[in-house]
């Protein structure tokens, strides 16, 4: 578990920048804005990790993020942290286990437009993103001794993003997408207990680890200092191990957004 913990504080503390929170229109050369924005709503996931069970998990539960965005001239850096606690339950009528999923998840995107030209709301921005997330699952067998096991999921990825800005009847709409193309990655094979932590730290590439985070979201015209937000968000993972991972994740959010600072023309 110290392994995870330092991975997971090392993520939290680079990182920071989900997807889904780039409202603001990035300045021109000189000027700057800055938004930061609260949501909540409900998630959804399925969820398959041979370590656990070769079961198929799926389930919902809350959600929550907060995230701020930063714009300086042509560039654009973003910071968020979103998470939340869902209770999964096992594919299988004959092999019933619940699961009681706890996921934190930390960004930081790097963001820049390809040409270097005025302010204009709508376009493509491309860049980096800097993605940490921590997943822990207590599996529930079910059985007669209710035996209850604990197990490990965290990853730090670094991989390109694009984001694409459109207005929309008035706000702002936001596509975006980042892939990973390298990861450290910390899991463990077995139940984590106190006396054998049994996690395994590993670094690897698209070899092993495949994924892609992605997210919509709606916000009110730059001039307005508090709006509602509207934010979904998708994201699959495959992760090629001694026990195999595949993640499917999507959550739906509805949150406030306040800008403060400085705010383009």
């Amino acid at each position: 578990m110290r392994r995870v913990a330092v991975l997971t504080a090392a993520g939290a503390c680079l990182l920071c920048g989900q997807p889904g929170f780039a409202q603001l229109p990035v300045a021109r050369a000189g000027d700057a804005s800055a938004s930061l924005s609260v949501s909540a709503g409900f998630s959804w996931n399925d969820r398959r990790d041979l370590s656990a069970s070769p079961l198929l998990f799926g389930g919902h539960g809350g959600d929550f993020g907060l995230a701020a965005q930063r714009t300086l001239g042509h560039a654009s850096l973003q910071f968020s942290l979103h998470g939340g606690a869902r209770t999964l339950a096992s594919s299988s009528n004959s092999a019933p286990a619940t699961e009681h999923l706890t996921e934190l998840q930390a960004h930081i995107w790097l963001m820049r437009r390809l040409h270097l030209q005025p302010i204009a709301t709508d376009g493509l921005l491309i860049g980096l993103a800097l993605e940490s997330s921590a997943a822990l699952s207590a599996h529930d067998y079910t059985d007669p001794a209710r035996r209850v096991s604990h197990f490990v999921l965290g990853i730090v990825t670094l991989g390109p993003a694009a984001s694409w800005r459109q207005t929309v009847h008035g706000g702002l709409a936001t596509l975006e997408i980042a892939t990973p193309v390298t990861a450290a990655v910390a899991h463990s094979y077995s139940a984590v207990n106190q006396q054998n932590s049994a996690v395994n730290l590993r670094v690897v590439s698209l070899g092993a680890l495949r994924g892609v985070t992605s997210s919509l979201s709606y916000a009110p015209w730059k001039s307005q200092r508090v709006g509602v937000l509207y934010l979904y968000r998708l994201s699959a993972l495959r992760y090629d191990d001694v026990q195999d991972v595949r993640l499917v994740s999507q959550s739906l959010s509805v949150g406030a957004v306040v800008r403060f600072g400085g705010a383009a023309p």
